[in-house]
């Protein structure tokens, strides 16, 4: 039930990396999920695929395993799977090279990359959600990181495929879902709600997050790259 109360948009984010999963990896798994939560206050995969025992590693401390960025402190192969949701656009792009092979690194079979795409009209939205949010609080959000790092385009994701081949054996390809449109408008809500206080504010922001569940529609993952795509997935079997 937990995993509907987030909204839309971190609803299907995780259901497409659940999707893939359940697509390569059917049977129980050893799953480390790079950037990934286990607090009350955040979705994570663990409330979308069961059977599976799931390790997250984050450089804040709501993970099962907090380190500095990096490398990754784990031995090589030593997951059946790495995931990693929404945390590219926040790694700096000097840095995503060495990051990346740190996935594949402590892989064994599987590695899931997700994350939001780049285009013209993502470039502006996360220009103005991230000016919004310190208008509105004084103070940057992490939308910010999507401004500075820049999201992954379709070229640096298909330049991956190079830097995977020494520890992959196929690349299934990239899928595209998601409507940034939708994504926009909600970030925006949201900013807007938070100037609230008490509980005036969490019956606002849980009844508008549980509000944005009614456009839940199923997951049409497609290859190509329309004007509003929010976000991009990329499976490579090891």
């Amino acid at each position: 039930m937990l995993k509907y109360c987030y909204g839309l948009d971190s609803y299907m984010r995780h259901r497409g990396v659940a999707d893939l999963l359940k697509k390569h990896c059917p049977r129980s798994a050893e799953i480390l999920d790079v950037g990934g939560e286990v607090s009350i206050s955040s979705n994570h995969i663990g409330r979308f695929v069961k059977g599976h025992k799931i390790t997250t590693a984050n450089i804040r401390p709501e993970s099962d395993v907090e380190f500095k960025g990096g490398v990754l402190p784990f031995a090589d192969d030593a997951f059946d799977t790495v995931i990693t949701v929404d945390t590219v656009e926040h790694v700096p792009p000097r840095q995503r090279q060495a990051w990346l092979r740190e996935l594949f690194r402590v892989s064994r079979k599987l590695v899931i990359i997700a994350g939001p795409i780049s285009n013209e009209f993502n470039r502006e939205a996360d220009r103005y959600l991230s000016d919004l949010y310190e208008r509105l609080h004084g103070k940057p959000h992490q939308l910010a990181e999507h401004v500075i790092n820049g999201r992954p385009t379709i070229a640096e994701i298909e330049a991956w495929d190079e830097i995977a081949r020494p520890f992959v054996r196929t690349a299934e390809g990239i899928q595209f879902d998601g409507d940034s449109r939708i994504w926009k408008r909600q970030y925006g809500t949201i900013f807007r709600i938070d100037t609230k206080r008490g509980l005036l504010r969490i019956v606002l922001k849980m009844t508008y997050l549980m509000w944005t569940m009614f456009g839940l529609r199923p997951l049409r993952f497609t290859k190509s790259l329309g004007e509003y795509t929010q976000r991009f997935y990329v499976a490579y079997v090891c």
